[in-house]
């Protein structure tokens, strides 16, 4: 059976190499560049080639492969070092953010209505049609189904076949992204003003009503993170916009009014620090840290004229990096800026305009509306917490586990006694073999592992015959 060795010895030691990162903080490490989107002027017919702006949030895979759709509708996997592996064409532009399944499979939606699977190769496996254009972002839960919402109003659920689950109609669009709690109840918001707790079977659990408004499109959706304790933390498009603390039940814990009354403008979905604190942004042109009993912790000029701002990717340093209009911004964690990064050019969506994502050997990714996407170095890797980034993790699946998010298919090592004690940080939804050698040539396995939460601890007798042991973890 073919096997993927993704952990060798002792200590972890990264099978990639990953560029320049001996540089400075807030420094780019290299750009790509997206295809040109063809645009055709409805009156003259003149043809124009215009920067393909890239809103999509970047999924990393386990072999450290990024995933990102771009304004041209092409989707692309790079390698570490920013260059193309593939690309695949959907029908119109992408603004949804890819997740990854267990086996590799790539899930993200397109504005031509349909979600689509893509195998690691990017082969397409299946595609799933809706009523309209999806903004949508999915979430995985641990049996694979793939939840996503559309403009047609309603929320899917996909088997890993590609088969409808079901589907569940709410009043407005759904650009909202679902995520799911640990026991695997979905949350997701709507444009009627409502976020809704849906059961696995696609049953109602409870809505909790934040406004009012009319027709489909009068809401501006919720971004929800979600604490180890269960605790749901939404931000959502009301006037001003409004930060909510909810029990798992739908009962409100504490309100945080941030923000200027703008009607359907939306806030930044929250992200939780290792601390418990939690930061979003607003259309003030501020970063706020509030604490979690509900009061303000501190609040940040991002700058004048800085009005979108995305959700953030917290370091394990303590930064926040998240980006705006036309930059992505380094934040520390008391709110002072300590760097900005801004694009060399600016496109018809401006400058840097995803949400970036964070890596554990400390780099950010980030889309622009130049059509470029950038590798930027950063001072850590992300942080130790419940809801560190936007979808949670580089996978993206946006499902809590009850524990923090750690460094993926990493072993650490401490000894006991006689005993040496392994920590293993792994996928989920995956089964690995833990296995040991004392040549590096001939490996026998110790153990199988799985864990629902991500987490494994077990021991193993330190030989008296052998000098030295390495172990390694292995996956089907």
């Amino acid at each position: 059976m073919k096997t993927k060795n993704v952990i060798l010895f002792w200590l972890f030691l990264a099978t990639t190499t990953f560029p320049a990162l001996g540089q400075s903080a807030g420094a780019k490490l290299w750009e790509f560049a997206a295809s040109p989107r063809v645009f055709v002027d409805p009156l003259t017919g003149a043809i124009q080639e215009l920067p393909a702006y890239i809103f999509s949030s970047p999924a990393v895979g386990a072999d450290q492969t990024i995933y990102f759709g771009s304004g041209n509708g092409e989707f692309y996997a790079l390698t570490p070092a920013g260059t193309k592996k593939w690309s695949f064409q959907t029908g119109a532009e992408i603004q949804s953010s890819p997740a990854i399944g267990r086996d590799g499979t790539i899930y993200f939606g397109s504005v031509d209505g349909k979600l689509y699977a893509l195998n690691p190769d990017g082969t397409r496996k299946w595609d799933f049609p809706t009523g309209w254009d999806i903004l949508s972002s999915p979430a995985i839960a641990s049996d694979g189904t793939i939840y996503i919402g559309s403009r047609d109003q309603n929320v899917y659920a996909v088997n890993p076949d590609g088969t409808r689950k079901w589907s569940f109609a709410t009043g407005g669009y759904v650009d909202s992204s679902p995520v799911i709690g640990a026991d695997g109840t979905i949350y997701v918001g709507s444009f009627d003003w409502n976020l809704y707790a849906l059961n696995p079977d696609g049953s109602e659990k409870w809505r909790y009503t934040y406004g009012s408004g009319p027709g489909p499109a009068s809401g501006s959706g919720a971004g929800v993170a979600i604490g180890l304790d269960g605790t749901l933390y939404v931000t959502m498009g009301v006037e001003p916009r409004k930060l909510y603390a909810l029990g798992s039940d739908g009962t409100k814990i504490w309100e945080f009014a941030f923000g200027s009354p703008v009607v359907y403008s939306y806030a930044s979905a929250p992200v939780i620090g290792s601390d418990g604190t939690i930061y979003a942004a607003a259309n003030d042109h501020k970063l706020y840290a509030v604490n979690p009993d509900g009061t303000k912790k501190w609040e940040a000029l991002i700058g004048a004229y800085t009005y979108s701002t995305s959700a953030a990717a917290l370091g394990r340093d303590g930064m926040i990096y998240f980006s705006g209009d036309l930059s992505l911004f380094a934040f520390d964690s008391h709110g002072v800026k300590q760097w900005e990064f801004v694009s060399d050019q600016y496109g018809v969506a401006g400058g840097i305009t995803s949400i970036p994502n964070l890596i554990h050997p400390g780099i950010i990714y980030v889309g622009s509306g130049n059509g470029k996407f950038y590798a930027i170095k950063a001072s850590a890797g992300l942080a130790e917490s419940a809801w560190p980034v936007s979808r949670r993790d580089g996978l993206q699946r946006a499902r809590a586990t009850g524990n923090v998010v750690r460094t993926l298919n990493a072993l650490a090592a401490t000894t006991s006694g006689s005993s040496l004690k392994l920590a293993a940080n792994i996928d989920p939804d995956r089964s690995y073999r833990l296995e040991a050698s004392a040549d590096l040539q001939s490996w026998t396995t110790v153990t199988n592992l799985s864990s629902a939460s991500g987490e494994s601890v077990l021991s193993d007798i330190i030989r008296s015959d052998a000098r030295q042991r390495f172990y390694r973890l292995a996956s089907p």
